[in-house]
């Protein structure tokens, strides 16, 4: 890092207003954090700025509904299309000495082009502080959904449940899907990137601690104009009724083919006579309901990036909801303990 006081650094610059420009803020950030733990600042440095159009987020496309959002992204050629990487560009052509990129997603598949290398990597440091600059991921809704179609939000959120949990449990299988979907070089890579990470949603300590950072660092850098509290921003009922609807529904079931088995209906007496006189056996089971820690925060808009769904927020008085996953989540092994028998 220390050769390159002096040199050019590329940060991109999205020209789409409509939209948080969360791949700057990640690439700043990060940055930032490398020079730090080189003892460098960014006076060192000639940063060069690089706009690109990023508009196909105005695509009519985007706005319409859609039955299935992976079958369009499956259309494009991600991995190799370099019009959301400008920097890659520039880098190869000489114009920058050097760049950011996400080491875990992005390095592979930049390195088999034989022309670029890492230099520096904050995830071989052990503070996991200074790798908040891409994570966590978070889902978000509006407000008016949030308000006055909870229930949809509910129904979302045991979707993304559902989905994290069976993720977790086939872990390669996940992998075949994601590889078609994400930057990483090839399904080995991708398998690599995702199996020690928990997709199931969730608010965890370490989760809210990442985004306070990410805020703290938007806010210092103007791309948020507001200030807010994280803690209380969180509100954790959304999340919570999801998870407990969908232990109850799969206790429900396990209920229901237990008394099938022995020849009557969930929560009805069954009579027989036994020496003249009747038996009565209830088969209705309880349902206990564990304690657990998730939950929904305000944002903006539908992404997965922290990033780019924090900076709105600073920007706007109204309330969001979103949530946060990828850390220490224990909701998917919930639904594996057995109620007990009254």
């Amino acid at each position: 890092m220390t050769d390159l006081k002096g040199k050019k650094i590329g940060l991109t610059k999205s020209l789409n207003t409509i939209k948080n420009d969360w791949w700057r803020i990640q690439e700043e950030q990060g940055l930032e954090l490398m020079l730090m733990m080189n003892g460098m600042t960014r006076k060192d440095l000639e940063i060069v700025d690089f706009p690109y159009p990023d508009d196909w987020y105005d695509d009519d496309k985007m706005l319409a509904p859609m039955d299935n959002m992976s079958a369009m992204m499956l259309q494009h050629d991600h991995k190799h299309d370099l019009a959301f990487r400008p920097l890659e560009t520039a880098l190869l052509k000489g114009k920058v000495d050097a760049i950011y990129t996400q080491s875990i997603v992005f390095q592979k598949i930049q390195e088999a082009t034989g022309k670029i290398k890492a230099i520096e990597d904050l995830s071989r440091y052990p503070d996991w502080t200074l790798q908040v600059a891409k994570v966590p991921a978070v889902i978000t809704c509006t407000a008016e959904m949030a308000e006055k179609h909870p229930e949809l939000v509910v129904t979302f959120l045991k979707g993304m449940i559902k989905v994290g949990r069976w993720a977790n449990e086939h872990k390669r299988a996940a992998t075949e899907i994601l590889n078609k979907q994400t930057y990483y070089l090839d399904a080995a890579h991708t398998y690599e990137g995702i199996k020690h990470v928990d997709i199931v949603p969730n608010l965890s300590p370490q989760n809210l601690a990442s985004i306070e950072i990410g805020k703290d660092f938007m806010l210092s850098h103007g791309y948020i104009k507001n200030d807010f509290d994280v803690q209380k921003w969180a509100a954790p009922a959304f999340l919570e009724k999801a998870a407990r609807e969908l232990l109850e529904e799969e206790w429900g079931k396990k209920n229901h083919r237990k008394a099938s088995q022995s020849g009557c209906a969930p929560g009805v007496w069954k009579s027989a006579r036994v020496g003249g006189r009747k038996r009565r056996n209830y088969s209705r089971m309880s349902l206990s309901r564990p304690t657990m820690r998730c939950g929904i925060l305000p944002a903006k808009r539908c992404s997965m990036d922290g990033a780019r769904d924090l900076q709105k927020i600073g920007e706007t008085s109204e309330s969001y909801y979103t949530v946060c996953r990828n850390i220490d989540s224990n909701l998917h092994d919930l639904s594996k303990k057995s109620p007990k028998k009254q």
